[in-house]
């Protein structure tokens, strides 16, 4: 096995590992629209993985609004309340 720096050719790849592990850990809970939401736009949420000046706090951000939709999705919760 060869460890190398990923590349923008790697993004896809990396954005199609993102999807199915969270469609693993998640997947007993989560509505399956929201699996079908992550698959929109894919790369383009992606474009900037490889900078890292930018890529924690939007990856932070972006993780932030997930669970407050998931949160919001979820029958037993009010969205109104959150």
């Amino acid at each position: 096995m060869q460890i190398r720096k990923a590349t923008k050719q790697d993004i896809p790849g990396i954005a199609r590992v993102y999807q199915l592990c969270w469609r693993e850990q998640y997947g007993a809970f989560v509505p399956s629209d929201i699996f079908e939401s992550l698959a929109i736009g894919q790369d383009a949420r992606w474009e900037n993985i490889l900078d890292a000046s930018t890529y924690y706090y939007r990856r932070l951000f972006t993780d932030a609004v997930r669970a407050v939709d998931l949160v919001r999705s979820l029958d037993t919760v009010d969205p109104s309340r959150v």
